[in-house]
């Protein structure tokens, strides 16, 4: 597991084997989160958030910090498609050509969309007196977010990376059968050091 900014062992020290589809081999043990690694994970995200450095960030500087985020998962792609594909059971073409190359796409997506004015102008209002209004869109805070099995790359951006985008902090867990390639994502955005300590949390388990 993920918390703030460092790999952890779970509380009650409980793992379960992940299983390559395909030939029934076991690919490793994944940590299984109980409610008090949740706790954990979602306290770790709320001191992150409240602390405002994230949320406050300006929108240029959060989608180029996004942006250099994607630069080194897509330098290391090849990784994350090998594990969807050893951990979900897809084929060669599929993890390697569709679902991690989509995937980053979609990420860039949103980094950019993280550099758009959060004021939102709307109609003037001139009587009783004129006056300048608009809607300011603020993150919300904490997400938590469950991903499926099925896509589970590609499915964990189109959860993480608007969160993100928007000033959010995360904790997500991935499908139970298929928590490698998101684990191996999360191993290349460690090695980054771009986002502050809890600001993206993953927690493993049923």
């Amino acid at each position: 597991m993920y918390i703030n900014g460092q790999w952890r062992a779970p509380v009650a020290e409980q793992y379960r084997p992940t299983i390559d589809p395909s030939t029934g081999a076991t690919l490793g043990m994944i940590a299984q989160a109980d409610i008090e690694d949740t706790r954990l994970a979602i306290a770790a995200a709320r001191e992150a958030f409240d602390d405002g450095y994230w949320a406050n960030m300006s929108p240029g500087e959060r989608s180029r910090l996004l942006h250099a985020l994607v630069d080194a998962i897509e330098a290391r792609q090849d990784e994350i498609a090998e594990a969807e594909m050893r951990d979900g059971g897809c084929t060669w073409r599929k993890a390697y050509l569709l679902d991690i190359p989509v995937g980053l796409i979609h990420f860039r997506h949103f980094a950019k969309l993280a550099d758009i004015d959060p004021l939102e102008p709307v109609p003037q209002i001139t009587f009783p007196a004129m006056s300048y209004n608009f809607v300011l869109r603020e993150p919300i805070g904490v997400c938590g977010q469950i991903i499926p099995w099925n896509f589970p790359f590609l499915m964990a951006i189109w959860k993480m990376a608007p969160a993100l985008a928007a000033g959010n902090t995360v904790v997500i867990k991935p499908a139970t059968f298929t928590p490698l390639s998101l684990l191996k994502m999360t191993e290349i955005i460690h090695d980054t050091g771009l986002l502050p300590p809890g600001v993206f949390n993953v927690i493993t388990g049923p």
